[in-house]
C-alpha cells in the first residue's frame, strides 16, 4: 500500500499564517501537519508516500527531504498549475502504478487508527475503492452520499442545490441535512462535479465513517492559542 498525499494549495483562509509556508506545514503540537498525517498513516505500514506540492513547495520539500530521517520514502510532484484537486492525484500516476494507494489531503488530521479502519474495511471485501465520510449539517458545502445495506456507494450529490434538495425530499430519498459528506477521497481519485454520480461501471466503492479531528470555518488567529485537540481549520479547496 502506498500513499499520496495532496498538499498543493496555499490556504488562504488561513491569511497571514500561510505567508510563508503552505497550511499543510502548520505546526500541531510542534509538528507540522503533514508529520502527523505521515505518521498515522505509518501505523498502517505505509512506507511509500508521494507528496503532491505547490504553493511554497520547497517548503515541503526541504523539511521532509527523501524520508529517511521519518523512516519513509517520500516522491514529489509539483502542482505548477493550481487547476483544481481532481487534477493533482494525476502527478503520481507512475509513482502509483498498479498498486493499491490511499490518497489524502495535506491539512485534515484524523486519529492514526482511523487509517487502520480504513484499510480494514476496504480489506473486508472485493472492493474496487473506499471513501471516507464524515456528517456535516450543510450539505450543499459538501454533498450528499447514497448507500446500500452494506455501506456501499450507490451514488452521490456534490454541492446539492435548493431545487436538488427539494426534488430528493420530494421522491423521499431524504429526510433531514446532517447526512454523510466527503472527507478524504481513499484508494481512487476522486473528480469534482456538481452533478449525481455513481460508481463507474464494475466499481464496487466501500465506505467508512470518520471523524476529522479539524473541522471548517476557523478563525485563524486562534490556531496557536488553542489545544490540539480542539483545534479546527478549513477542508481543503
Amino acid at each position: 500500500m502506498k500513499a499520496v498525499i495532496l498538499a498543493a494549495g496555499k490556504g488562504t483562509r488561513m491569511k497571514e499564517l500561510t505567508n510563508d509556508v503552505p497550511k499543510p506545514m502548520l505546526r500541531v503540537q510542534g509538528k507540522p501537519i503533514l508529520e502527523h498525517i505521515i505518521e498515522g498513516l505509518k501505523t498502517t505500514g505505509v512506507r511509500e508516500f508521494f507528496i503532491v506540492t505547490g504553493y511554497r513547495a520547497e517548503v515541503v520539500e526541504d523539511y521532509f527531504g527523501d524520508g529517511s530521517k521519518f523512516g519513509v520514502q517520500v516522491s514529489y510532484g509539483r502542482q505548477i498549475v493550481q487547476d483544481g484537486t481532481g487534477k493533482a492525484p494525476e502527478l503520481a500516476k507512475d509513482f502509483v502504478g498498479d498498486s493499491s494507494f490511499i490518497l489524502t489531503y495535506g491539512d485534515i488530521l484524523v486519529k492514526p487508527e482511523t487509517y487502520q479502519q480504513m484499510l480494514a474495511r476496504y480489506g473486508d471485501g472485493k472492493f474496487s475503492g473506499l471513501v471516507t465520510v464524515t456528517g456535516s449539517e450543510d450539505v450543499t458545502k459538501g454533498g450528499l452520499f447514497f448507500f446500500d445495506e452494506n455501506f456501499c456507494l450507490n451514488h452521490l450529490v456534490e454541492k446539492p442545490n435548493a431545487a436538488q434538495l427539494a426534488e430528493l425530499r420530494q421522491q423521499g430519498l431524504l429526510a433531514n441535512t446532517n447526512s454523510p459528506t466527503p472527507s478524504s477521497p481513499c484508494s481512487k481519485p476522486a473528480t469534482r462535479s456538481p452533478a449525481c454520480k455513481s460508481p463507474a461501471a464494475g466499481w464496487t466503492c466501500a465506505t467508512r465513517k470518520c471523524w476529522p479531528v479539524w473541522k471548517e470555518k476557523v478563525k485563524p488567529q486562534t490556531l496557536a492559542q488553542t489545544p490540539a485537540r480542539n483545534r479546527v481549520c478549513a477542508a481543503a479547496q
